[in-house]
């Protein structure tokens, strides 16, 4: 496979290369290279003012070598340019400090590599012209009332994946990413509210500056004259945001690896009915406009779309190599090397949509509360959650009434998702999760007023 003409990095680095290299080492161990070359630009924009323009390049190699029955990996970054000193480290490394509680096997299936045609041109984007357009859109809303102050961050750029193993099995990926996020603040005398809304996508000109802008403009006003309410029990309608946000705790909950260390509320509910029959999620590895589409892991595992839950039952665990083989399954393609380690991860969740706009699930509402954003998650071991409204309104017979502060959600996480009562049509996508908004009853909500 030949390398990208976009990479600006070590341009010989190709899985051809990383192939021959770990077959060829000549050393009594089974060798994984994993390489990956990050570019990214980032414009921040402070009240009508281009405050920071950077573009950063990293470099990063992980060499796991099995040996012996231990494990050991080696992170370099950036990578040496000899390849080869890095599998000799890694030997070494291995015989003297390796995990002997570890796989016992790569990857052995070879996979297809997936390319995102639309890196080419996005690496041609011009930066001023990124950042004319990010001014322009701030400008758009810069002087309405009552509006304080807008902040505005963009950032672009691509990741390459190229990984090989002495099995035979290489594999290169390519794609790209584009982001961007406001923060507005507003005021009213001595009131001040702030709010933030963010938007992403695999193509730079699907961003939507000025829309971005604007709902992050009228949530902020939204919030001004915020106040609490009265302890209740009633009905709360999440936000596509906020479903997103919870639902991502549970399918953190599903790795392999956090089941092992005992700290997930999910284990040992797989095959069980966990959550209303509404709902129903799976992984899809492909999302038209989503950066977050992959056909490996990183373990050179092909990544596959399945069901999570479906009819409210627990479908499927995520795995890595590793938890697979401890929990005696097979491996989900959920293999992804993070910060420190190798993990486990998605790619694509996504949430089948009911019928209705925010609005109309809205107007069935009694009593409850329109969650908009919580910063809270639910405890990791027992899904427990205590959760501020960082954004949200007090919602009776059928209308929003005020802004809320000083109000928290308090519900085990799984008795939420239970107790679903409908799913909304409108969804959207956000780090990922491409999720509608739902309704819940019974929910305990706890005010000061």
């Amino acid at each position: 496979m030949a390398p990208s003409p976009v990479s600006g990095g070590l341009l010989w680095v190709d899985s051809d290369s990383l192939l021959r290299l770990v077959k060829g080492s000549g050393l009594d161990a089974e060798f994984e290279v994993h390489y990956s070359e990050l570019k990214a630009t980032t414009l921040e924009v402070e009240k009508n003012v281009l405050k920071r323009f950077s573009v950063r390049r990293i470099e990063t190699a992980v060499v796991r070598c099995l040996r012996a029955g231990k494990l050991g990996v080696v992170r370099f970054s950036p990578p040496p340019k000899e390849l080869r000193s890095m599998l000799e480290h890694a030997y070494h490394l291995t015989a003297a400090a390796g995990s002997s509680d570890a796989q016992t096997h790569f990857a052995d299936k070879p996979l297809k590599s997936r390319v995102d045609s639309s890196v080419a041109s996005m690496m041609e984007t011009d930066a001023g012209e990124v950042a004319k357009r990010v001014l322009e859109a701030v400008k758009t809303y810069t002087g309405e009332p009552l509006i304080h102050s807008i902040n505005a961050e963009a950032g672009y750029g691509y990741r390459r994946v190229v990984g090989a193993n002495t099995n035979g099995v290489s594999g290169e990926w390519l794609g790209c990413f584009e982001n961007f996020s406001a923060e507005v603040s507003s005021k009213r005398g001595e009131d001040q509210a702030s709010a933030s809304k963010s938007h992403e996508a695999s193509d730079l000109g699907a961003l939507r500056f000025e829309d971005t802008i604007g709902e992050a403009v009228k949530l902020s006003r939204g919030m001004l004259g915020a106040a609490s309410t009265s302890t209740f029990t009633g009905t709360v309608v999440l936000s596509p945001e906020a479903t997103g946000a919870l639902l991502s705790s549970v399918v953190e909950a599903l790795s392999g690896i956090e089941i092992l260390k005992g700290r997930s509320f999910m284990a040992g509910k797989k095959a069980m009915c966990v959550v209303s029959p509404l709902l129903r999620m799976r992984e899809e590895v492909r999302v038209d406009g989503s950066p977050y589409n992959r056909g490996f892991d990183d373990e050179l595992i092909e990544t596959a779309t399945k069901p999570i839950i479906e009819g409210g039952e627990l479908k499927t665990y995520i795995h890595n190599i590793y938890s697979a083989e401890k929990m005696g399954e097979a491996p989900t393609g959920n293999g992804f090397i993070g910060a420190q380690d190798l993990g486990v991860g998605t790619t694509n969740i996504v949430v089948d949509a009911g019928k209705g706009a925010v609005d109309e699930l809205i107007s069935h509402i009694r009593r409850g509360v329109y969650l908009i954003r919580t910063g809270d998650r639910p405890n990791p071991a027992s899904g427990d959650l205590s959760a501020m409204v960082s954004a949200g309104y007090y919602v009776e017979e059928g209308s929003i009434k005020h802004p809320l502060k000083e109000t928290m959600i308090g519900v085990n996480i799984l008795d939420l998702l239970r107790s679903i009562v409908e799913v909304g049509g409108e969804r959207v996508m956000l780090w990922g999760y491409l999720t509608p908004p739902i309704v819940v009853d019974g929910v305990k909500i706890s005010g000061r007023a």
